[in-house]
């Protein structure tokens, strides 16, 4: 029993912090990014839906510029929307 709980524990504190390592790793790839984009010389900003079997719509939202003379697209956010009112 002592032994199984331990092993929750562990699980959970490692479960912790490879979320928190992920959260990094999206930070500093959200950093590297914007600054591409603050140096582009045009870009645009893309969004699209799409719905998942649980009925809930999958957001993502691409960023793409022009660098150089190379037109670069990133994915930079991704989300599930939930709707109210007429949507449900």
């Amino acid at each position: 029993m002592k032994q199984e709980e331990n092993l929750e524990k562990l699980e959970e504190e490692v479960s912790t912090t490879v979320t928190k390592i992920i959260n990094i790793i999206k930070l500093a790839i959200r950093a590297e990014i914007a600054k591409e984009v603050k140096e582009a010389k045009f870009f645009s900003i893309l969004m699209d839906t799409t719905m998942d079997v649980s009925s809930y719509d999958q957001c993502v939202i691409v960023l793409r510029y022009l660098l150089g003379t190379e037109v670069q697209e990133r994915m930079f956010e991704m989300c599930s929307l939930h709707y109210r009112g007429i949507f449900v």
